[in-house]
């Protein structure tokens, strides 16, 4: 079932000290306007934590509090709550004691259930540092796309990064008796290493079956563009794990965790046949991007039958008028939340929801 957003309710997160806003049932596009610091990005994130169970932000829940308000003998806190379509409320609440979830008239949670989240698609402005020299980003990238809609990936992924955790404190215990322990952690990573490869692969074949199309239709012309999946091993069966673990062994030991495995995958992107960052201007690369999200978003319905919401923070300040009416074409039949320090020509119909 496809969820959409009616209210929104913020105490001390961020900027905003007390903040509810009201979303219109008939209307798509909710276009948030304000000056830079005036609290615009904060409502995308809380949108985020309440539907993904975490922020895009930070990974410390303690930063999203309020810093100008004086909470006197009180416990400092941060709350965020949205209601949704079918009138339940999911509320995000953190003080000293921790965070909790509640989801309508369920119990207080630590953390959100891979079942209570619903699919976003994001675009900030660290997506622009995709196709620079980093690596974890393409993974988290990647990463971000699967455990959406593959709840066994992310499950894959949690046991894959504990064990490779647990086996980087074997390498550093300068202990000399590891071997049979390390055997055992090799085999845990070769399972669900396996299992990983093989789900990263499908989902970027997935990409390049629509990724010229989507964005020549963006750009208007016909350059291509293309994904690769790097990979340090081409044969993914355990044999081949197994020698490889083998043979960087001596290696691991010496710099203390572990340089063999799918932590060092990346996805690389190739623009008319040479790598996006070494052919691609600022503004293609800037399309390549929103293509990336579009093909996303047809991929999430595909896959779990529900229109993500999506969040496009400051998404118009580098895109003609042309690119700026494609966003919204194609993202039509969703909810979708953005932000801009002011409203662009080709949105005078739509919601426009102005922050002091």
């Amino acid at each position: 079932m496809d969820l959409r957003i009616k209210a929104l309710k913020l105490g001390n997160f961020r900027s905003h000290t007390t903040t509810e806003l009201i979303f219109p049932e008939d209307k798509n596009t909710i276009l948030i306007t304000g000056e830079n610091g005036s609290g615009k990005t904060s409502i995308l994130e809380a949108i985020h934590l309440c539907l993904r169970g975490l922020s895009f932000k930070t990974k410390k829940p303690e930063q999203i509090i309020n810093t100008g308000v004086d909470f006197g003998k009180k416990v400092p806190f941060t709350r965020a709550q949205i209601t949704v379509s079918d009138g339940i409320k999911r509320l995000f609440f953190y003080d000293e004691r921790g965070k909790k979830f509640i989801i309508g008239a369920n119990k207080e949670m630590k953390s959100l259930p891979l079942t209570q989240r619903y699919p976003t698609i994001l675009f900030d402005g660290d997506d622009l540092v995709l196709f620079q020299n980093q690596p974890a980003k393409r993974r988290a990238h990647l990463d971000n796309i699967l455990t959406q809609i593959n709840h066994e990936y992310y499950i894959h992924l949690a046991q894959y990064d504990k064990a490779r955790f647990q086996r980087n404190a074997l390498l550093k215990s300068g202990r000399t008796d590891i071997e049979r322990e390390l055997l055992t952690w090799d085999e845990i990573l070769i399972k669900h290493g396996q299992y990983l490869t093989i789900k990263r692969r499908e989902i970027i074949s997935e990409i390049n079956q629509q990724i010229n199309q989507t964005y020549q239709k963006i750009a208007q012309n016909h350059d291509q563009v293309q994904a690769k999946y790097q990979t340090q091993i081409e044969s993914n069966d355990e044999t081949s794990w197994r020698q490889h673990l083998q043979s960087t062994r001596k290696e691991d030991i010496l710099r203390g965790h572990t340089t063999f495995g799918v932590q060092k995958d990346d996805m690389i992107f190739y623009f008319n046949y040479h790598k996006t960052i070494e052919q691609a201007s600022r503004g293609e690369i800037r399309t390549i991007i929103l293509a990336l999200k579009f093909i996303e978003a047809q991929i999430i319905e595909h896959h779990l039958g529900k229109k993500p919401i999506i969040l496009l923070d400051d998404i118009f300040s580098e895109l003609d008028e042309s690119r700026q009416s494609m966003i919204l074409g194609n993202f039509d039949a969703n909810q979708i939340f953005i932000t801009a320090t002011h409203p662009p020509k080709n949105m005078t119909s739509d919601f426009i929801l102005p922050l002091a």
